[in-house]
């Protein structure tokens, strides 16, 4: 796998961040290898499919380290996905600066939320609205993960890194392993059409896979949301605020949320029942 040097061609506005940039140049870095587990989870046909297993260079002096988060297949209309870090608190904990590649995707178009719970960090990577990863060619680093080392260590250090779900609009679904990718044209769409699922593998023949769909995308004031169940609807902002819960939303019925209060900006849109849940987002303008 080719690499690319630690801290080249990666930009962020996070003054800690241009910091750490400038820092390259007068360090002396040393390599250690972590082994990073990549589990694409619910998006494989095929259930005897294991997790890929990497190995990495990683930048490191005597405080701090950076994590790449590597894509390993070419895909096509990619607009978001999760991503979930395991860490050993013991050894370093994240500092919150994520570093995005601007080598192999613009990374002005770009922005990122993380979530730090249970020695995991969660970082949702998405599009700022307009435009899409229309082609991400090739294999390489999409963004870097700044760590502080709690204690020294010489040996390698295992994290486990794992892409939870991507973000699911009403727009047609396209399964490109292994990063489940959404068309980043949307066009119109009839609302009462859901799109075509290939998320999980449902083992229980007596569960029916929850669907959901939210329009229209960009919203101004109204957001009506369609399930196939009824279940329960969370709007929250990019900081990870709730700005609403709903509760039974009913089935097969178009439910409308007035959201016009809300500012201008990226929502997540979490659907969820009993045993199910859906991500989607919206841009409110």
């Amino acid at each position: 796998m080719n690499h690319f040097p630690c801290g080249v061609s990666t930009i962020n506005t996070d003054k800690n961040a241009m910091k750490t940039l400038n820092n390259f140049r007068n360090k002396i870095t040393f390599s250690i290898t972590l082994v990073i587990s990549l589990t694409f989870i619910g998006y494989s046909n095929n259930p005897e499919v294991q997790p890929s297993i990497y190995s990495i260079d990683v930048c490191s002096n005597n405080e701090w380290f950076d994590v790449p988060i590597e894509i390993s297949e070419p895909v096509v209309g990619c607009i978001g996905f999760d991503i979930a870090i395991q860490f050993d608190s013991h050894l370093a904990t994240p500092t919150g600066v994520v570093m995005l590649n601007n080598s192999l995707i613009d990374a002005h178009a770009l922005s990122y939320i993380t979530n730090i719970v249970d020695e995991t960090i969660y970082i949702s990577i998405f599009l700022n609205g307009n435009g899409g990863l229309e082609i991400f060619n090739g294999k390489g680093s999409i963004a870097t993960v700044e760590f502080k080392k709690n204690n020294t260590f010489e040996t390698p250090l295992v994290l486990n890194t794992i892409i939870t779900e991507s973000y699911e609009t009403y727009t047609q679904q396209k399964r490109i392993a292994p990063i489940h990718c959404i068309e980043s044209n949307c066009g119109e769409r009839n609302a009462k059409e859901f799109p075509k699922s290939y998320g999980p593998i449902v083992q229980n023949n007596l569960i029916i896979e929850l669907e959901a769909i939210a329009y229209p995308n960009p919203v101004k004031n109204s957001l009506t949301i369609l399930c196939n169940q009824t279940a329960t609807i969370r709007i929250q902002d990019a900081s990870n605020q709730i700005k609403g819960i709903f509760d039974n939303i009913p089935a097969e019925k178009p439910y409308t949320i007035d959201i016009s209060n809300l500012q201008s900006g990226l929502y997540f849109i979490t659907v969820s029942n009993s045993v199910q849940l859906k991500k989607l987002y919206i841009i409110k303008q």
